[in-house]
Formats: structure tokens, C-alpha cells, sequence
């Protein structure tokens, strides 16, 4: 919900960047919508067995994904230098960094972009 308050913001989106952002979350929500739906067949499809290896599997999606962001929060805080962050895709606030092409014209914050560099 914050993602969509923040790019939806008057002042710094036009009227067709803010239309994108709500039309997508829109449409990502039929998706969510038409996938609980479709839980009950899927749930007898897959069986416990199934349910049980999807499970496991998201779990250890999980997990990785917290370790990984954690050995960077970690690094982070001691002031390394090199952060690879190659893996990650999203923003950082850095208060050393320049702004993006999207925040160029506003000055409220300072964002630096993992996906460009992979170098925090």
C-alpha cells in the first residue's frame, strides 16, 4: 500500500504514471482474486504430498532471501564500501547518493538504484 501512495503522489508523478500504477495494482488483484478462487482445485490437484514440497521449497526461498538481505544490512552498517547486491532489484536510501532519473526533480529524497550498478 505504501509503494502505491508513493507513486501515485501528485507532485512528483504526471496523471499517466499514477493511472499505471493504479491499473496495475488493479490487475494484480484480480490475479490474487482469481488464484484464492482457484485454491480449492489446486489444493486437490497437488494433495498433501504436493503441498507439503511447495511448502518446504517457499520456505527455502524464504529463508535465503532474509540471509542475503541480512549479510547486506550487516555490511551496510560496518561501512563496507562494496555491497553485491547483484541479486537485488529495488532502491536503497543512501544519504551519499545521488538521485535517479525518477527523483531527479524532487528533493525529498535520495535513492540509489541496485539494478543499474549491483554495487551499493
Amino acid at each position: 500500500m505504501m509503494t502505491v501512495t508513493l507513486l501515485t503522489e501528485n507532485y512528483s508523478r504526471s496523471l499517466v504514471q499514477q493511472v499505471q500504477t493504479v491499473g496495475t495494482a488493479a490487475i494484480s488483484l484480480a490475479v490474487v482474486v482469481l488464484i484464492y478462487l482457484a485454491a480449492e482445485p489446486i489444493n486437490r490437484w497437488l494433495g498433501k504430498g504436493g503441498l507439503s514440497v511447495i511448502s518446504r521449497v517457499m520456505g527455502l526461498i524464504l529463508s535465503s532471501i532474509a540471509v542475503t538481505n541480512g549479510i547486506v544490512a550487516i555490511k551496510l552498517i560496518l561501512g563496507s564500501d562494496k555491497v553485491d547486491v547483484s541479486t537485488h532489484v529495488g532502491h536503497a536510501v543512501r544519504s551519499d547518493c545521488v538521485p535517479c532519473e525518477e527523483c531527479a526533480g524532487s528533493d525529498q529524497h535520495k535513492i540509489y538504484k541496485f539494478a543499474n550498478t549491483g554495487v551499493v
